[in-house]
């Protein structure tokens, strides 16, 4: 099940960038386009989808996993978050989606889906 995201799963969220010791962004700087995934009822996997009104271009950003989920249930989390992500850039007119990925789980995980490296950490997907 994908949500979009609210102010009780942002809140959730900046729990898991402090569990992995990354700075919590500010509610302000992170698109209205953001969603979660659920395994059940307990929230997985959250990411962003920017969009330059000006271009056909997209950015997917701010992925981040519950801790305490387990391998299997992240892999499954950021599959769903990034095709409901890729879903609706099609919709709103996204042709290109980039992303940065600093750790190389993402990395491996994001080219397993279609993304391909174009300079470090830099990942790109057409839509």
């Amino acid at each position: 099940m994908i949500r979009q995201i609210d102010d009780k799963l942002y809140l959730t969220i900046c729990g898991w960038w402090r569990i992995y010791g990354w700075p919590e962004a500010p509610r302000t700087l992170l698109s209205k386009r953001g969603y979660i995934s659920f395994v059940g009822e307990r929230p997985v996997c959250a990411g962003f989808l920017y969009k330059d009104e000006t271009a056909s271009f997209g950015m997917l950003d701010f992925i981040v996993c519950d801790p305490d989920s387990t391998r299997d249930e992240r892999t499954e989390g950021i599959r769903e978050v990034v095709s409901h992500i890729e879903s609706v850039a099609k919709e709103i007119g996204i042709k290109t989606l980039l992303t940065i990925s600093v750790t190389k789980s993402l990395t491996e995980r994001l080219e397993g889906f279609g993304y391909t490296k174009t300079r470090e950490p830099h990942l790109a997907h057409l839509v």
